[in-house]
């Protein structure tokens, strides 16, 4: 799991705990993904909607790459075709899914990004993770939804 120390006030609702944790590629492998975890630290339920936005970090810290929004992917995200809407009580967890490849099957070739940059979707604060992170096409990042998967039930 990667941990970030950040603590970030959104328009929404109170303050915000954010983690990070890797999960696995699946069958087909060459694909990484990354839910960010959301925890309402405050006292007031707190509703969200929508995409993080994500950026890649290069060697010097600078922003070296965006996360496209797409409801879904390879590893998961919402399964319908509207934007989940969150009423997040004190102390519950919501989360989003990142995720990219890591083969590019010598076409073009990949970034490596040191760290990702995040804010939340209405959110002003960012918070970063450390990487290292390897891209081949890009990054996608799919919607919050409740609970700690980056998938949303169907």
């Amino acid at each position: 799991m990667f941990r970030v120390a950040a603590r970030a006030r959104f328009r929404y609702g109170e303050y915000m705990e954010v983690a990070g944790s890797a999960v696995q590629g699946g069958a087909a492998g060459g694909h990484w993904g990354l839910v960010v975890l959301l925890r309402n630290k405050g006292t007031e339920t707190c509703r969200m909607q929508g995409w993080p936005e994500v950026f890649g970090l290069d060697e010097n810290a600078n922003l070296a790459g965006g996360a496209r929004h797409t409801l879904s992917g390879y590893l998961g995200g919402v399964t319908s075709n509207e934007l989940p809407v969150i009423d997040l009580a004190s102390g519950g967890i919501t989360s989003a899914l990142v995720e990219g490849t890591s083969v590019n099957g010598g076409q073009v070739p990949c970034t490596q990004y040191h760290g990702l940059e995040v804010t939340l979707p209405g959110g002003d604060d960012l918070t970063k993770i450390d990487g290292p992170f390897t891209s081949c096409d890009g990054m996608q990042v799919h919607p919050v939804v409740p609970g700690t998967s980056g998938r949303q039930n169907s």
